[in-house]
């Protein structure tokens, strides 16, 4: 299945095997949906937006369905703009004010962190090492952080801002950004 989001607030579940609609929620986020992802074994799904929500709901793939109610939602004092899902670990990442790392079970993030720019725009987890992410910011940055030692490793600023950031599958200590 593939996961969307819309600007009046709906998540939708595709059928791409059958190239149709498989279900929906409707006032899936108050305003816009900021960002989705789906979890590696495709049983759940996350969402973030404009009601300053990050929300998990339930998938059952082999139907295309998606569950009516989040399993769980979680709050945060800025819009996020993106989010991500842990390759490996119940764990999601929401950006926006600040790089919040969150636990599937845990109401407050794990780990957040800032590099004093004005807004983050999107976050990715490194498919090989598991406890780096990467970021890219308004103020022209990359950022590289490490949930080891829940610290920033390194802030490189660009002639042109970012707005997407890619791990090279392939080679997984490369990645490539958009602007």
């Amino acid at each position: 299945p593939l996961l969307s989001g819309s600007c009046n607030g709906e998540l939708r579940l595709w059928n791409m095997q059958h190239l149709c609609y498989g279900s929906g929620v409707e006032k899936a986020h108050e305003g816009f949906v900021r960002g989705v992802t789906v979890s590696p074994d495709g049983t759940r799904a996350f969402s973030c937006g404009d009601d300053k929500a990050a929300k998990m709901w339930r998938i059952q793939p082999k139907a295309c369905q998606i569950s009516e109610e989040p399993q769980a939602s979680y709050h945060m004092a800025y819009i996020p703009g993106a989010i991500d899902h842990h390759w490996h670990k119940p764990m999601f990442v929401t950006v926006g004010d600040t790089v919040d790392v969150w636990d599937y079970n845990r109401s407050a993030p794990l780990s957040s962190f800032e590099w004093g720019c004005e807004r983050v725009i999107t976050s990715r987890f490194n498919p090989a090492e598991t406890a780096l992410l990467a970021s890219t910011a308004v103020d022209r940055s990359v950022g590289l952080y490490d949930l080891r030692g829940n610290a920033p490793i390194r802030k490189v600023i660009l002639k042109l801002r970012s707005n997407g950031i890619c791990w090279n599958p392939m080679r997984p200590m490369n990645f490539t950004v958009a602007n």
